[in-house]
């Protein structure tokens, strides 16, 4: 028994005739013939009363089979549509993950972007600490993800995004908003909304303060980007946010974005792991990565 011989079975049963089974399979009749003919001779019974002058009638045992055989067909049916589902992205699920300020901007952004070209693609993001980010790509706990060079590890792939910067956000008609831009000794006198203890930015801005002799005086931790921006319009103090910022923060109402004097430049990188080829979804997403990181 084999595929081709339960095909040309199923084919006969569905046309109701050689003749017409032989047309949709575009075969001979003598050849649909032979395939049933080898078929009832590894079965051990016969699957249609032949008896001259009358239409070919399945047998009950064919009856029975057709059952099972198109039940088969039906799976492989939906198993080849499945197939062309994943290809095509129309199925499926990804994991992508970074640091607050990137899954909170450039990551649902490169999402949103994904998600108009494959809509039956789910998609999740999760906001965690570098490290975190480092640990789970490396696991392979997650898809994709965006973190702040460098990284080196075995297990990860990494391909640099591109090169931003860290800005400040003063209150709109406070004395720092007529800068053109924020000297860090500026910021001496001022309460500053820092980024979440531990977090590289403010890692960063702590490394920059303190290779000028610089105290800051930091009255809130934010641990998000609309959070730090709340605070200043509020008249609480300044932040220091990393680019990219999306369009909801850079327009935030009652703030100022000012670029930082010398410049604290901001590399991102693109994670995957190094322990698998990287999938038509997941190399999808990072096109859409790069396409939003590049409009900054």
């Amino acid at each position: 028994m084999n595929l081709r011989q339960i095909e040309a079975f199923r084919t006969v049963m569905i046309a109701g005739s050689v003749t017409g089974a032989a047309e949709a399979l575009a075969i001979s009749q003598p050849a649909v013939s032979r395939l049933i003919a080898d078929l009832e001779y590894s079965l051990g019974f016969d699957l249609f009363d032949r008896r001259r002058g009358h239409a070919l009638q399945p047998t009950e045992e064919a009856d029975a089979l057709f059952q099972e055989v198109d039940k088969a067909f039906v799976s492989l049916d939906h198993l080849m549509r499945a197939g062309r589902d994943i290809q095509s992205l129309r199925r499926g699920y990804l994991r992508v993950v970074g640091p607050p300020f990137v899954s909170n901007g450039l990551l649902t952004e490169a999402a949103a972007a994904f998600l108009d070209s494959f809509p039956d693609v789910s998609v999740s993001i999760e906001a965690r600490p570098h490290n975190e980010v480092v640990e789970m790509i490396a696991l392979r706990q997650q898809d994709v993800g965006v973190a702040v060079l460098p990284v080196k590890h075995p297990a990860i792939n990494v391909q640099r995004l591109a090169d931003y910067r860290a800005v400040c956000v003063v209150a709109e008609g406070g004395p720092l908003a007529a800068q053109r831009s924020i000297r860090l000794e500026l910021l001496e006198s001022e309460a500053l909304i820092s980024a979440t203890t531990g977090t590289q930015i403010h890692l960063m801005t702590e490394h920059a303060f303190r290779k000028r002799g610089i105290r800051p005086r930091i009255r809130v931790n934010a641990r998000t980007q609309e959070a730090a921006c709340y605070m200043v319009a509020q008249g609480k103090g300044v932040a220091i946010l990393s680019e990219p910022l999306p369009a909801h923060i850079r327009d935030y109402p009652g703030t100022v974005i000012k670029p930082i004097a010398p410049a604290l430049p901001v590399s991102l990188g693109i994670l995957t792991s190094n322990l698998r080829v990287p999938s038509r979804r997941v190399r999808e997403f990072v096109n859409a990565v790069r396409a939003i990181g590049a409009r900054v």
